[in-house]
Parts: structure tokens; sequence; C-alpha cells
């Protein structure tokens, strides 16, 4: 039983690796300045609306250094616009630009292709 638990971490560490990779050469393919992470980011704000820095580390799994990172580069490419929370100045709110909207739409069907693409080969009857 051991041995199965060990093969399902390392496939499910592969395949993670693999998507990640697969998103970026999509991205690149497409000549979109955009990586995994940055496109998780975005796909929160279009799901949810403006949400704070701390939401999106709760919702994406990721540590604060690398959502900080994300949000600094999607900002930059004005994908997103960080404001200050009025009541709490110490709460950044994270808004979609009309960028970010237009680039999530753009890409959404190549991303959706490319992630059936991924689980194909999965025998759903064994997992």
């Amino acid at each position: 039983m051991k041995n199965e638990h060990t093969l399902l971490g390392y496939f499910v560490g592969n395949l993670s690796l693999s998507i990640r990779k697969s998103f970026d050469s999509l991205f690149a393919d497409h000549n979109i300045d955009l990586t995994k992470e940055q496109w998780v980011v975005l796909k929160g704000l279009i799901n949810n609306g403006p949400l704070t820095q701390t939401q999106i580390t709760q919702f994406s799994h990721k540590d604060k250094t690398t959502i900080t990172r994300a949000i600094d580069s999607l900002a930059k490419n004005e994908y997103v616009v960080r404001t200050t929370c009025p009541e709490d100045r110490r709460v950044h709110i994270v808004k979609l630009t009309e960028n970010g909207r237009k680039i999530m739409e753009y890409m959404a069907p190549f991303i959706e292709e490319r992630m059936r693409e991924a689980v194909s080969f999965i025998d759903r009857r064994r997992v």
C-alpha cells in the first residue's frame, strides 16, 4: 500500500510540474507575459471580484511572497491594480483591470483545451 501512495504522490507532483510548464509554454506561444501563478491570481479575480492579497494567498495555496511577486508583475503589466483599503491601510485590495479581463478572455479557450489534454489520460475509474 505504501508504494501506491508514494507513486501517487510522485504522479501528482509530476502532473503539477507538467501543467505549470505547459501553461508557461502556452503563454509564451501567444506572446503573453504571464506565468501560471499569475494566471491563478487573475482567475481568482475573474471568479470572485476584487480580493485582498490575503484572500488570494488563501485560495491559491501559495505563500505570501509568491503572491506578492505575482501581483507586482500583474500590476506592472496593467492586468491588475492594487489599492489600499480605506478602513485598514495595511490591507491591499487587488482588482482586475480591463487589460486583465481581455487577456483572460483571450486565453480562456486555449487554457481549457490545455487542461483537458493534461488530464485526458487519467482513468477516472481508478481515481
